[in-house]
């Protein structure tokens, strides 16, 4: 029997049948059980979280209960973040008392949601305080809501209290005797209260990491606060301030991990830091003019060191012959550290960076998976290094009569993925015409993966610079930098080299080629501009031709970036001499 008009579903049925499903979908939204719930607000950032109470009520009262507490001042508004100091004109007065307000709104939120927790009897499990402070009786509140989160079992705490520099905030004595805390940091803080010669004036046996920030500190805070942490396995130690001599780190066998950054301005009496942590496997320093001693500690894998004159060749040679286990070893703006012998097997990650005065480098990894090298050509190819991973470069060239040679040899016996090239001299020019660097001796099977160019030279030194590169190696990706009138000068003289290769004539009746016939194709990939939002004209010329390049005269509006050529070369010759 044949269907009827009336056996179909009417579009009114469809739409009733549809509401209805979103409405049952969204009852089972509801009827999630709060641990679900609240596992997916861990994952939201705390805004995204407020909007949630949106979807339903049962949502909303759940939010109520959730443990995790996240007082952000700027999140009642961004008047709050910095407010003015001096108001002068009725407008200004004005918006001095919408912040009075608002910063009203934050306090009596917070504090609201404080005693809620503790009438109802709920557990809080994280809690956050970031906010400015300008008057005392803030202080004593702030006080107060720590108390009621370490009455309510709190596990991990996070204070970031600014205020004016006539004023400090002391931190309740019962923060330091919690047994229920595992994570504790602490920004622009007064602990020189612990350094009393009182054992016990830390007793947080729980305790896993620990971040200092800012944070005012007497002689014995850090050695009171570990041996009050026997747990403790992560210590962060950052631009922190006190008036003392020495600074004396003592780790429990439970350390791991280590970061100290040490700023002479905030330690002007500061001359030493001694660090005694056996069990250490992660440690980085930062600091400037400050001695730094390092206990021998047997199972260290992990080494950052970054500037300062605390790192002497001596000093060097110590640390990694007392630490032959080290995997990452990472070297950066090393003033004093004139010359680097390594030989490891065990070594994965090495970066050396801004070591200014670096002359010579023996390393001889052969186990390494990663290297990086920012510095001097000379520096960098004075000694020997055998590492057989894939090497990213930064160089600062110095164009002494054997620098071509030697990057040429440098790019062709190592497998080079990121070479950085900073060109500011315009010696090259004087090179390029005083040695007579041929254009037609170009070197085979030196491929580059990506060579990046920063250049700031006079139009004289153009041709030098894309005849002496080109010459020595076919990189498959070329990004220049363009910021100043002088570096778009030079894209455009690229530009214009690069589109030689339609209908090269510079050396038609020869037999040897330059590099111009063995480039295939030439594309733009893609434009980076520096600024966060890009701008609308840069946007555009990503979607042109290489013509684009004409339009980079200096604008404004379109800041610096970056240009990206994709190179297609075709094979050279084995052999290409005269």
């Amino acid at each position: 029997m044949g269907a009827t008009v009336s056996d179909f579903p009417s579009a009114n049925n469809i739409e009733e049948e549809s509401e209805v499903n979103i409405v049952e979908k969204m009852d089972r939204i509801s009827e999630l059980p709060e641990c679900i719930i609240h596992h997916i607000y861990s994952f939201l950032p705390t805004k995204d979280m407020a909007k949630t109470a949106l979807l339903s009520k049962s949502w909303r009262s759940k939010r109520a209960s959730y443990p995790n507490l996240d007082f952000d001042q700027s999140l009642f508004g961004e008047e709050l973040e910095i407010p003015g100091m001096h108001r002068r004109n009725a407008k200004e007065n004005n918006e001095q008392n919408s912040v009075r307000k608002l910063r009203k709104k934050f306090i009596q939120f917070v504090d609201g949601t404080m005693q809620r927790f503790c009438d109802q009897d709920l557990y809080i499990q994280k809690f956050k305080l970031h906010m400015k402070i300008r008057q005392s009786h803030h202080a004593y509140l702030v006080q107060e809501w720590i108390r009621l989160a370490i009455k309510r079992r709190v596990r991990e705490v996070s204070i970031h209290i600014l205020m004016p520099v006539f004023m400090a905030l002391l931190l309740p004595r019962e923060i330091f005797a919690c047994k229920s805390i595992t994570v504790l940091k602490l920004s622009c803080c007064d602990l020189r209260a612990i350094s009393f010669r009182d054992t016990s004036a830390v007793m947080l046996p729980c305790l896993l990491k620990l971040s200092l920030k800012h944070v005012s500190v007497g002689e014995f805070t850090v050695q009171y606060f570990l041996l009050g942490c026997p747990s403790i396995v992560h210590l962060s130690f950052k631009n922190c301030k006190g008036f003392f001599t020495n600074l004396y780190i003592p780790g429990p066998k439970s350390l791991k991990i280590l970061k100290l950054i040490v700023v002479k301005r905030e330690f002007k009496q500061l001359e030493r830091v001694d660090i005694e942590a056996p069990t250490l496997e992660r440690l980085t320093i930062h600091g400037d003019s400050v001695m730094t001693k390092v206990a021998k500690s047997r199972e260290l894998k992990s080494l950052t060191i970054k500037g300062g004159d605390m790192v002497t060749d001596q000093l060097f040679r110590e640390l990694i012959s007392e630490h032959p286990l080290l995997e990452t070893l990472d070297l950066d703006s090393c003033k004093r550290l004139e010359r680097i012998n390594i030989s490891s097997r065990r070594l994965k990650s090495l970066k050396i960076r801004n070591c200014r005065y670096l002359e010579h480098c023996e390393i001889v990894t052969p186990n390494l998976l990663s290297f990086e090298f920012d510095g001097k050509l000379s520096a960098f190819c004075s000694g020997f290094i055998s590492a057989p991973c894939q090497w990213k470069v930064k160089l600062e060239l110095d164009f002494d009569t054997l620098w071509l040679s030697d990057l040429e040899f440098l790019i062709k016996e190592n497998r080079i993925k990121h070479l950085t090239l900073s060109i500011s001299s315009d010696e090259i020019s004087s090179y390029y015409s005083g040695h007579k660097v041929n254009p037609l001796v170009i070197s085979p099977c030196c491929e580059v993966e990506h060579l990046s160019l920063r250049t700031d030279v006079s139009r004289s030194s153009y041709r030098a610079i894309v005849e002496s590169l080109f010459s020595i190696c076919q990189p498959k990706i070329l990004s220049v930098a363009f910021r100043m009138k002088s570096t778009n000068k030079f894209i455009k003289f690229l530009y214009e080299n690069l589109m030689d290769i339609k209908n090269p004539k510079c050396c038609r009746a020869r037999k040897q080629k330059c590099w111009r016939h063995y480039l295939k194709d030439v594309k733009i990939e893609r434009v980076e501009s520096d600024k966060k939002e890009k701008p609308q004209c840069l946007a555009c010329l990503e979607k042109m031709p290489l013509e684009w390049v004409t339009l980079l005269n200096p604008q404004p509006k379109l800041g610096g970036g970056l240009v990206y050529f994709a190179l297609n070369w075709r094979d050279l010759p084995s052999v290409n001499h005269e």
